[in-house]
C-alpha cells in the first residue's frame, strides 16, 4: 500500500493553530518528589510566559541519545555500502515504502491525570507530525496506553525506572516504534535508542520524550511536536548534524554541512565551520533549533535511514525453510504366496491274484483274493495277493 506524504511546515502551522484555538494541553509540576528540572524549566511547565523568546534550554545538551562511537560508524558504513549497491535509481520520495507499527505510552505520576501528559486526540496529532516529516515512512498508530506510576514519572536516562517501564510496556518487534511520553530529568527533552542497539537489548528499544514537548505543550520553543521527530530520526539511524564538530566525517551524511556546535533559535546565515560547505543546517530536524525552525531531512539522510532500516529494523520477508519431509518407507513386500501343493491321488493298486503261479479265473480270483484278505496275509490259500 502507498500512502501520501505531507508538508511538515504546513502541518505544524495547522496543528499549532488548532491548539492555540483553545485545546492546549495542561501541565503541572512533578510534585511527587522527582524535582529534576531547574527553576526555568519548572516555570515553563507551570505555564509562565516566555513570549519574549527566552529559551531556558539554550546552550544545553537537550537530547540524551548516546553519542555514537567508531563501532557505530563502522556498522553505518557497511549498511550504506550494502544499500548503495542495491539501491534503485530515481527513488520516488513522494510515496511510502515502509509502514512502521507505532505504540504510544503516556505515563503520569501519582498527582497527575492522563491529560496532564497528552490527551488521546493529541496522540494522533503527534503521529501526524511524524508522517509529515518523514518521506517514505508511514507511522501507523496501533495502540495508545496510559499508565499511572510515580516511579516512571521524573526518571533519568538509563535509570532502573526507565528499564522497568520499557520492559513492562514495550510492544512489537524490531520494526515497531514505541514512544514514551512522561516527565524526565536532567534538563533533557528526550532520547532514543539507535538501530544498532536493538540486538543487544530489545526491550530497551524506543523513544522517550518530555510530555510538555508535544504539540500544544508548555516546553516552548520546543512545543510543536518536533522533539519526537528529532528522536525518531535517531531511532532510524541519524546522528546530530553537529556530530564531530568541524573535523572528521561529522554525521556521516554528505549533504549536511559541518556544524561546530548545536544551534538554538533560528539563526539564519550561521556558518560555524567556514570550510566552504555552506551555512549550518539550522532547519534540519537533527539540530537543536526551535521547533518552528525545523522542517528538513536531506536526501542523504533519507538514504541513511533507508539503509539502517534495511540492515537493522526490517523484518525478514524470506519464508522460513520448509523442514525436510519425513522419509517414506515403503511397506515391506509380502513374501510370495506359495500355492498349496495339490494332493496327489494315488490310484488304488490293481490287484492280481495268482494261484500256483497261474492267474486265477475271474470267479476263482475273487474267491482267492477274498480268501487271501480274509486270512490277512498272502500265500495262505493263494500264492500271491497283490
Amino acid at each position: 500500500m502507498k500512502y501520501p506524504t505531507f508538508s511538515p511546515s504546513l502541518y505544524k502551522v495547522a496543528a499549532a493553530a488548532f491548539f492555540l484555538a483553545g485545546s492546549v494541553v495542561s501541565a503541572h509540576d512533578d510534585s511527587d518528589g522527582h524535582h529534576h528540572h531547574n527553576h526555568h524549566l519548572r516555570a515553563l511547565r507551570e505555564g509562565e510566559s516566555n513570549g519574549n523568546g527566552y529559551n531556558p534550554w539554550a546552550g544545553m545538551d537537550i537530547c540524551g541519545t548516546r553519542k555514537p562511537g567508531k563501532d557505530d560508524d563502522d556498522k553505518v558504513a557497511k549498511a550504506m555500502e550494502k544499500w548503495n549497491n542495491g539501491k534503485k535509481p530515481n527513488r520516488d520520495l513522494e510515496v511510502v515504502d515502509v509502514v512502521v507499527p507505532t505504540y504510544m505510552h503516556l505515563i503520569y505520576g501519582s498527582t497527575e491525570s492522563q491529560n496532564d501528559v497528552i490527551r488521546n486526540d493529541n496522540a494522533q496529532v503527534q503521529i501526524d507530525i511524524l508522517n509529515a516529516a518523514f518521506d517514505g515512512y508511514f507511522f501507523d498508530l496501533i495502540e495508545t496506553t496510559a499508565t499511572k506510576n510515580s516511579e516512571w514519572w521524573g526518571f533519568r536516562y538509563g535509570s532502573t525506572a526507565e528499564r522497568q517501564m520499557k520492559a513492562s510496556l514495550r510492544m512489537g518487534d524490531k520494526n515497531a516504534l514505541n514512544i514514551y511520553y512522561t516527565n524526565i530529568g536532567d534538563n533533557l527533552l528526550g532520547w532514543a535508542t539507535l538501530p544498532t542497539d536493538y540486538d543487544n537489548n530489545p526491550s530497551y528499544d524506543g523513544v522517550v520524550c518530555l510530555h510538555s514537548s508535544a504539540m500544544g505543550g508548555t516546553a516552548a520553543p520546543y512545543n510543536q511536536g518536533d522533539t519526537l521527530t528529532h528522536e525518531v530520526g535517531h531511532w532510524l539511524g541519524l546522528y546530530h548534524t553537529f556530530q564531530g564538530g568541524c573535523r572528521g566525517q561529522g554525521d556521516g551524511v554528505d549533504d549536511t554541512p559541518a556544524e561546530s556546535s548545536p544551534a538554538s533559535g533560528c539563526p539564519t546565515g550561521r556558518d560555524s565551520c567556514r570550510r566552504g560547505e555552506g551555512d549550518d543546517p539550522i532547519t534540519n530536524f537533527m539540530d537543536y533549533t526551535d521547533d518552528s525552525c525545523m522542517n528538513t531531512f536531506t536526501s542523504g539522510q533519507k538514504d541513511r535511514m533507508d539503509a539502517m532500516w534495511s540492515a537493522y529494523r526490517q523484518l525478514s520477508t524470506t519464508p522460513p525453510p520448509t523442514p525436510p519431509a519425513a522419509p517414506t518407507t515403503p511397506p515391506p513386500t509380502p513374501p510370495p504366496v506359495t500355492p498349496a501343493p495339490t494332493p496327489m491321488t494315488t490310484p488304488a493298486p490293481t490287484r492280481t491274484c495268482t494261484a500256483n503261479g497261474s492267474p486265477c479265473s475271474k470267479k476263482r480270483c475273487r474267491d482267492c483274493c477274498s480268501n487271501c484278505y480274509s486270512q490277512r496275509g498272502p500265500n495262505r490259500s493263494c500264492s500271491a495277493c497283490q
